[in-house]
């Protein structure tokens, strides 16, 4: 009889020395937890923690009302960034990045504005968007924070001094303009050639916010155009439709704005064209497709006419500091389609 009565004397203390292990409560909870005892005693935070104190930039988990759009373990291998990889980043670059993705002040779903890309000053210095759905049915409601086109897959994990949203992606801090992030990108060499042949290149360099659709090269070779050919191009032969159809003034856009929280309701106005939503693609995408400002009166007669084929984004939202750039799977001008005869 005695032999039992041990066991259960022994399972009893086992039981005792067992740490219990902290995990956010659920959104909304009140809790006495400090940002930084949530970072600190949950590994799934593990490597963003990790950064910060690398980055020499943890002592803000103790200070008051900040919030973080924090990548946990499964968002930095979904990304493919490893404990390694993230150790191998120079401590200015990593602190930049770990920066961008906090803000100052205190900010829980419900304070979020219900608007398409919100912008939030970073402590790194340059802005980020939120985006909550615009539709008014409760039933239809999308309640997730989008951030830069990112959705938050847990929101309001709250701490006494801040919240946390935790995100389905690292964010990319932005590169200092669209200028600069097509000139880097070898395969977009024939739209640079095209955008500095008609003039539209330095104006990249101002605030904006400008959204450009950004075909490659192979998109253009499909047209037999490459970059010696764009560079013998003589302006004055061309609608200047060849290449400014490209850079869009007047809207800033995610691809998630189109594809979830504010689908088009009609056309966008170009300088001398209409850019026109062309339904979804196979993929589920959005199609567009650049037509004639007198479209409807071409179609009514039957002659429906356009620049190009419709196409789609397949590498969306590459931020910049004034802008976003898209990447488009054709052009949306053949240039041939616009030379005046």
């Amino acid at each position: 009889m005695k032999r039992p009565l041990l066991y259960m004397l022994l399972l009893i203390c086992t039981a005792g020395c067992i740490k219990e292990k902290t995990v956010p409560g659920p959104a909304g909870d009140r809790t006495t937890a400090t940002l930084r005892s949530l970072l600190a005693n949950n590994f799934t935070f593990s490597m963003f923690y990790t950064a910060m104190r690398r980055a020499g930039v943890d002592t803000l988990l103790d200070g008051h009302a900040y919030t973080l759009l924090l990548p946990d373990n499964n968002a930095f291998a979904g990304a493919g960034i490893t404990a390694d990889s993230l150790d191998r980043i120079p401590v200015e670059t990593l602190r930049k990045q770990i920066l961008y993705h906090v803000l100052r002040g205190s900010f829980r779903r419900m304070d979020v504005p219900q608007a398409i890309d919100y912008q939030y000053l970073t402590m790194e210095g340059n802005a980020l968007f939120t985006s909550v759905n615009l539709t008014a049915s409760p039933q239809l409601r999308d309640t997730t924070i989008y951030v830069n086109g990112i959705p938050a897959v847990r929101q309001d994990v709250m701490a006494v001094n801040g919240v946390i949203h935790i995100l389905q992606k690292p964010l990319t801090v932005p590169v200092s303009s669209v200028q600069y992030l097509l000139e880097q990108n070898p395969d977009y060499s024939c739209l640079v050639a095209g955008f500095k042949k008609f003039g539209l290149w330095n104006r990249l360099l101002e605030p904006g916010p400008f959204v450009i659709m950004a075909p490659t090269n192979e998109s253009f070779a499909q047209h037999n155009w490459d970059e010696a050919a764009i560079n013998d191009m003589q302006p004055e032969t061309f609608r200047p439709l060849v290449f400014s159809c490209y850079q869009l003034n007047s809207m800033f856009f995610f691809n998630i704005d189109f594809m979830k929280l504010a689908p088009p309701s009609g056309p966008v106005l170009l300088d001398s064209a209409y850019l026109k939503y062309d339904g979804n693609l196979p993929d589920g995408t959005f199609g567009f497709r650049v037509l004639p400002l007198n479209y409807r009166e071409l179609e009514g007669a039957q002659m429906i006419y356009w620049y190009g084929r419709t196409f789609g984004i397949n590498k969306p939202d590459q931020l910049a500091a004034n802008g976003i750039v898209h990447q488009i799977d054709k052009v949306g001008v053949v240039p041939d389609s616009v030379k005046i005869r």
